[in-house]
């Protein structure tokens, strides 16, 4: 390619430019030359992690002083992004930037914020209960709870269906939804509220022996109290309830006699788990 100069001269431009993926990175290396002068720089681009991604790069120019290096990270931290860039060039030149961008919203019930814009036409959703980090898919992108359990939906179509939609796969492990997809139609500058209903469950897998201390057998019919059927026991001395209380007693139908189950667990759920464990004896 040739450049035609000011002064009527012209200089040749030669470019070459090679990209290479590498997995979760991709590594770019480039030479330009124009007339005299060349320069070539690489950078490579990855993530670290689904949330973290960074770049690095150098470039040298012809002179010992014409070379840099730079960096980058660009963090999504579910309230705001964090981007964050360094510089280095010569000897003496040094530049640092950093960077949050996001969007903050006050609503009736305190302020939320999103890592996302937040444009026109949005809104606001929420848990029943304050479980926070819930991630929530927007038309725009992402979005997580708060420790309140609210986030923002940062843009809506406007006169147009929008899907709303909660990652089942970051709600607690003992928690459900019942349904978790929404679709919202709202007016060009209008604000919209969606509520989803958690249901949390207690869920205990209980290793019941008898007062013998034998276990107690396969397919015993499992009641509360005042002879509510609650489960059978699906093993030999395994017995596993699906919603649990703290204080609860348990009726074995055994024959001759019925035999009882003093459950007795923390009176906080264990966070984390699908289920926890316990012993009892039914006597």
């Amino acid at each position: 390619m040739n450049d035609d100069s000011g002064d009527g001269k012209k200089d040749d431009l030669f470019y070459l430019n090679v990209s290479i993926p590498l997995g979760k990175a991709s590594l770019n290396t480039y030479a330009r030359r124009e007339g005299e002068s060349s320069r070539y720089g690489t950078t490579l681009a990855g993530n670290l992690s689904e949330n973290n991604a960074y770049t690095l790069g150098t470039e040298v120019g012809q002179s010992s002083q014409d070379k840099s290096v730079s960096a980058g990270l660009n963090s999504n931290l579910h309230y705001s992004q964090l981007m964050l860039n360094g510089n280095v060039a010569g000897d003496h030149r040094r530049n640092y930037s950093g960077i949050l961008q996001g969007g903050i919203v006050g609503h009736a019930n305190g302020v939320t914020f999103s890592p996302l814009p937040v444009r026109d036409t949005f809104g606001v959703v929420s848990l029943d209960q304050p479980v926070s980090g819930v991630k929530i898919d927007t038309p725009q992108g992402p979005v997580w709870t708060d420790f309140r359990g609210y986030a923002v939906l940062p843009s809506l179509n406007a006169w147009q269906n929008s899907r709303v939609e909660v990652n089942t796969e970051t709600l607690p492990k003992n928690m459900d939804i019942g349904n978790g997809t929404r679709v919202l139609n709202q007016g060009r500058g209008s604000v919209g509220k969606v509520q989803f209903t958690a249901i949390t469950q207690r869920r205990v897998l209980l290793e019941v022996s008898t007062k013998e201390g034998k276990k107690l057998p396969k397919n015993i019919a499992i009641t509360d109290d005042r002879g509510t059927y609650l489960t059978t026991s699906v093993d030999e001395g395994v017995v596993f309830l699906d919603n649990a209380s703290a204080r609860q007693t348990l009726v074995a139908q055994t024959e001759p006699d019925n035999c009882r189950i003093t459950l007795t667990l923390p009176d906080q759920a264990q966070a984390g788990v699908f289920y926890e464990t316990a012993k009892g004896v039914c006597q």
